[in-house]
């Protein structure tokens, strides 16, 4: 039996056909054509279709569909995944780095002196501070995946619960003494006190929050990112800020909307 060649057997044109059909039957679903080969001679390949949940990640999938198809030596697997996902990820650049234009390109562009001030402690007037060096203040790092934030507590001083969607967190403590901790996506709390020199991971896209624990001296941390552009999602001012129903709100969180006006008002400034 002749067998066909690696380009004419897979007809992308054909899966992007597919994959266009099973996005109008289910548009809250991520279409995966998954067929599987022998590298040798190519024979008939078993092909299947899946509908895969949104917040299930590419790795997650490839492992519960690697044991379904009891992938062996000699058998490789080719997964065509429509991509209908957003991206959570800084996007690769086709250069070393990406200028604006009408840029002074020399080494002033790739310096940025925005946390000198802020690593020196003191805070006033306000319990915390957080001082980014993202994309935004820092336009050499687009592109490059890297970002800065330094964070100033007073007192007593709190980072509120919050999450960084597009990034893991790096935590590194320069001054005092913080309790931190996050929580996962089954309800699991962490928990650690850190002193000055000690790192934590807060990983990506997770609930989590910092409090100074001495009630006379302020603390200092730096958190390194692994996105130029990592995002912040305070949930006080997410959820009582943003303009939510308050009727709503009441409901979610079981209480009365006298209540939930007093959350409103103090998050809304």
């Amino acid at each position: 039996m002749k067998t066909r060649s690696f380009k004419e057997e897979y007809s992308f044109e054909e899966r992007f056909g597919e994959s266009r059909d099973i996005v109008a039957k289910y548009p809250d679903r991520v279409p995966v054509i998954a067929e599987r080969f022998s590298r040798c001679d190519l024979p008939e390949m078993e092909k299947k279709k899946y509908l895969v949940p949104r917040d299930m990640s590419v790795g997650q999938f490839i492992h519960i569909l690697g044991g379904r198809l009891h992938l062996a030596p000699g058998k490789a697997l080719f997964v065509f995944v429509k991509n209908t996902l957003p991206r959570t990820c800084d996007p690769d650049i086709l250069d070393d780095f990406i200028v604006p234009p009408g840029t002074n390109l020399d080494g002033n562009f790739f310096t940025f002196t925005g946390l000198r001030q802020s690593l020196l402690g003191g805070l006033k007037d306000v319990s915390f501070k957080a001082t980014k060096a993202s994309q935004v203040e820092f336009p050499a790092l687009h592109g490059q995946s890297v970002s800065y934030a330094v964070l100033q507590y007073g007192p007593n001083g709190i980072n509120p619960p919050h999450t960084h969607p597009r990034s893991t967190e790096l935590l590194l403590v320069v001054q005092g003494q913080l309790s931190v901790g996050f929580v996962t996506a089954d309800n699991k709390l962490f928990t650690q006190m850190l002193n000055q020199g000690d790192v934590f991971a807060f990983p990506k896209g997770l609930v989590h929050f910092q409090k100074n624990q001495s009630p006379k001296i302020h603390a200092v941390a730096i958190s390194a990112f692994g996105s130029a552009n990592p995002g912040t999602v305070s949930l006080p001012k997410t959820i009582f800020g943003s303009g939510i129903d308050n009727w709503v709100l009441a409901q979610s969180f079981k209480t009365d909307t006298n209540t939930i006006e007093k959350l409103v008002s103090a998050n809304s400034a």
